[in-house]
């Protein structure tokens, strides 16, 4: 049996900001790299916004 190394590949998509990691998600390699893009960055101001409306509401 031969296994091909392209069907394990998985490519990260990783957001940072600064030095700080805010997300990282493993997608398989053979979908298209920015499938997952929006809804991560969608996730991503939805909390921070959450987690900053205090300071902005003033």
């Amino acid at each position: 049996m031969q296994l091909h190394a392209c069907h394990y590949r998985y490519l990260p998509l990783d957001v940072f900001s600064g030095k700080s990691i805010l997300a990282c998600v493993l997608r398989n390699s053979r979908i298209d790299g920015a499938k997952h893009a929006a809804t991560l960055i969608n996730v991503l101001v939805t909390r921070l916004r959450q987690a900053w409306s205090p300071e902005f509401d003033s």
